[in-house]
């Protein structure tokens, strides 16, 4: 049997107001119907005329109210899906790594970057059938792996990450958010992204990528690994420089992205345990009607409201 969903469904609270405008109709027609006895002689020779107006009026009101509600239920934007369409697996998900120096501090065990490939490995699990890519961040970007079905792959590339596999330098995360939001445009635009790094942005603000990647529909969550109060690297060339996670900022970057923060740190780990928080309701729909899995309703229901007070007007004395 199909599902119906409705991607505005605050909207169907205007349904709770037909029976008051019913009762206002039937009112409004008492007085007027009151009124034309009043001026239209005897009773007994207005009385068939009011028990026809009578009918007129009610069927007029019926209409009028039914095709309120097809546009009220229209405006929610309900659509129709196949079974098992509506799956977290018909999501693709970009996951952004960050492979700069800074992940290799010892704040959590065994290292930034070790506890990151764990923190996605996790997210990977939530959803098994789902497609997966990978994008590696530092002073430069490179799509490590694109979007596959193919875990097994996913999860190989994932685990030979390091740091400076994209080049030395700071992190520069405007290049990779760009790249992770191409895959996912190029591949129908409904998606995810989720950025997994300990905050650090030494390139421009990623505010207007941000924007614009949420206006694509597309929802970024992040990760933040490492603690605030930061600890020394370890090695050449960047030993003795404390690094600190960023988690406010992190979590700046999901608010303005429209998605959720998490984090991993000393003190634990805060991680999703259900696929839906990952892939948010909105994402499957969206993922799924690009896929011709289901059908939008509203324009069915808008012509049913046309064709409604095009009845209406029939009605209409002359």
């Amino acid at each position: 049997m199909p599902t119906v969903t409705f991607q505005r469904p605050a909207a169907l609270i205007g349904l709770a107001a037909l029976p008051f405008l019913w009762l206002l109709w039937s009112r409004a027609c008492r007085v007027v119907r009151r009124f034309q006895h009043l001026s239209g002689g005897p009773a007994s020779a207005a009385e068939p005329d009011r028990t026809s107006t009578a009918g007129a009026n009610a069927a007029r009101g019926a209409l009028r109210l039914a095709a309120l509600a097809s546009l009220i239920v229209g405006l929610a934007d309900p659509a129709a899906f196949a079974p098992g369409a509506l799956s977290p697996a018909s999501v693709p998900v970009v996951f952004v790594l960050d492979v700069s120096a800074s992940m290799a501090a010892r704040d959590v065990e065994p290292d930034r970057l070790a506890a990151a490939r764990e923190a996605i490995a996790h997210l990977c699990s939530l959803a098994p059938a789902g497609r997966t890519a990978l994008v590696a961040l530092a002073q430069d970007a490179a799509v490590v792996c694109p979007l596959t079905a193919d875990r097994a792959a996913f999860l190989d590339l994932l685990a030979q990450a390091r740091t400076h596999w994209t080049g030395a330098g700071g992190t520069r995360l405007l290049p990779a958010l760009r790249k992770a939001r191409d895959l996912i445009v190029r591949d129908g635009g409904a998606g995810v992204v989720v950025l997994v790094s300990d905050g650090e942005n030494h390139g421009e603000s990623p505010h207007r990528i941000l924007e614009q990647i949420r206006r694509d529909g597309i929802a970024l969550h992040t990760v933040v690994v490492g603690s605030r109060e930061g600890v020394k690297l370890e090695g050449r060339p960047t030993e003795g420089v404390i690094t600190r996670a960023q988690p406010e900022q992190m979590a700046a970057w999901a608010a303005g992205g429209g998605g959720r923060a998490w984090a991993v740190t000393p003190r634990g780990k805060s991680l999703p345990m259900q696929a839906e928080e990952l892939v948010a309701r909105g994402a499957v729909r969206a993922a799924a009607l690009q896929a011709g899995a289901g059908r939008p309703l509203s324009p069915y229901l808008y012509l049913l409201a046309a064709i409604l007070l095009i009845a209406d007007r029939l009605l209409r004395p002359s």
